[in-house]
C-alpha cells in the first residue's frame, strides 16, 4: 500500500508506472494487496505493510512472491482499484496480511488498532470536548459575525490558536469574541499555561537550597559560577534607582533583558550595575572572557606588526581606503597610481602585489580596447 520512490504527492503523480500488486507467502499461503508507483519495475519492492514486514522478518524475503495484478495510467486510478479490492471484510480475514482499508485515507482494523477493546477515560474525553469547543466559538472580525472560529480561520487562512491570540491582544481592536465570557475563559487558560511554564523553569533551574553556596572567589570554574548566579537575587541599580529584576528594567527602558545585562557590565554605562557586588564581579569576569575570546585575533594584530599595503611619499598606509581618504580619491585609483609610471613616489612594498595589480589593470585596458574596436 505504501508508495515507493516518492517525496510527496506531487512527485508520485510524475512517476511512470502505477500498479496494484499481490504478495504471497509461499509457506503459509497468506496474501497482501497493495499499490506501488515507480520508474523502475525491477526495484525489488514487495510491500510495506506492518504485518507483512513482520512476516518477511520471520520467513525471509526469498519465501515471498510479488505479482502485479493490473497497471494504470494515473496514480488516482491505482488508489481507486486498491480501495475496491481491500475492503473491511478483506482486512478482517485472517488469511491476509492487510489490516488497513485500501485508499488514500486508511482505517485500521483488528489487533493493529491500539484502541481495540479500549475506551477513552473521562479526562481525555473532557480534553477532546474542550479542544473542539474552541472551533465553534463565535467571533467578530471587522464588524462581521462568524458562527465559528474554524470558518473565520479558513477564510483568512490562519490557525484557530492565532485567532484566539488576536482576540486576547488589547492592541488589536477589530478582532473580538462575540461573548465576553469567552474572552474571560481563554484569558484564564492562557494565564494557567504561563504559570505552568514558570513553575517548570523554576524547578529546572533554581536549586532547592540556594543559601548553601560557596563564595565567589573560591569558585574558579565559570560554569559553576553561572549556576551560583542563578541563586542570587538579581536586583539592578540604574541612575540610583533600584529595580527588582532585569525584566522590570527592560520594560521600563523598552530594551531586551540581555541588553540590560551587558549594560550593567559595560564600561560605557557607569550608572548601570547589579546591587549585589559578588554578582557584579562574576558577570564582569564572564563578559570580558567572552570579549577576549572573540577579539583575541584582532587585538593581537597591531599596527606595528602589520605590513604597509602602499608607501606614498615615504608614508606607510595599511589600507587603500586610508590612502584614498587622505588624497580624496577612490581606493581603486590608489592601486592604479601604484602601478603607473607617472606616479613614481607611489610604491608597492611587496613585488607580488605590484604584479597582481598590474595584471589586473592590463586586463581591464584590453577589454576597453576590444569594446572600442567593436564600436568602430
Amino acid at each position: 500500500m505504501a508508495v515507493g520512490n516518492s517525496k510527496g504527492m506531487s512527485n508520485i503523480c510524475k512517476l511512470k508506472y502505477h500498479y496494484v500488486y499481490q504478495t504471497k507467502n509461499l509457506i503459509n499461503g497468506k496474501t497482501y494487496i497493495g499499490r506501488h508507483s515507480t520508474n523502475n519495475l525491477n526495484d525489488g519492492y514487495i510491500g510495506s505493510g506492518k504485518m507483512l514486514k513482520r512476516a518477511i522478518q520471520k520467513y525471509g524475503k526469498e519465501n515471498f512472491v510479488c505479482i502485479p495484478m493490473c497497471y494504470f495510467d494515473t496514480y488516482e486510478e491505482s488508489v481507486d482499484e486498491e480501495k475496491f479490492l481491500v475492503t473491511r471484510e478483506y482486512c478482517k480475514d485472517k488469511n491476509n496480511y492487510n489490516i488497513v482499508e485500501g485508499g488514500s485515507n486508511p482505517i485500521m482494523y483488528g489487533d493493529a488498532n491500539a484502541m481495540k477493546g479500549n475506551t477513552h477515560s473521562k479526562k481525555t474525553l473532557d480534553k477532546i470536548r474542550n479542544s473542539s469547543k474552541k472551533f465553534f466559538t463565535p467571533i467578530i472580525i471587522d464588524n462581521i459575525e462568524y458562527d465559528s472560529m474554524s470558518k473565520a480561520a479558513s477564510i483568512y487562512k490562519i490557525g484557530v490558536s492565532k485567532l484566539i491570540n488576536y482576540c486576547l491582544n488589547k492592541n488589536i481592536s477589530n478582532i473580538n469574541f462575540k461573548n465576553i465570557s469567552d474572552n474571560r475563559k481563554y484569558s484564564n487558560k492562557l494565564a494557567e499555561k504561563q504559570l505552568k511554564s514558570l513553575e517548570y523553569y523554576r524547578n529546572k533551574y533554581v536549586p532547592k537550597e540556594p543559601n548553601i553556596v560557596l563564595k565567589v572567589d573560591k569558585i574558579k570554574n565559570l560554569n559553576l559560577r553561572t549556576e551560583y548566579l542563578k541563586t542570587i537575587q538579581k536586583k539592578i541599580v540604574v541612575n540610583d534607582i533600584i529595580y527588582e529584576s532585569i525584566k522590570s528594567v527592560s520594560l521600563e527602558y523598552n530594551i531586551h533583558p540581555a541588553t540590560v545585562d551587558t549594560r550593567c557590565v559595560s564600561p560605557h554605562f557607569k550608572n548601570w550595575r547589579y546591587e549585589n557586588e559578588e554578582h557584579q564581579k562574576i558577570r564582569e569576569e564572564i563578559y570580558y572572557n567572552k570579549v577576549n575570546k572573540r577579539y583575541s585575533k584582532k587585538r593581537s594584530i597591531t599596527a606595528e606588526l602589520k605590513k604597509p599595503v602602499i608607501i606614498i611619499e615615504n608614508k606607510n598606509y595599511y589600507s587603500f581606503k586610508e590612502a584614498g581618504r587622505d588624497y580624496g580619491i577612490f581606493w581603486e585609483t590608489v592601486q592604479k597610481r601604484g602601478v603607473s609610471d607617472d606616479f613614481k613616489e607611489w610604491i608597492f612594498p611587496n613585488k607580488e602585489d605590484y604584479k597582481k595589480y598590474k595584471n589586473k589593470f592590463e586586463k581591464i585596458l584590453e577589454k576597453d580596447r576590444n569594446r572600442r574596436s567593436k564600436r568602430k
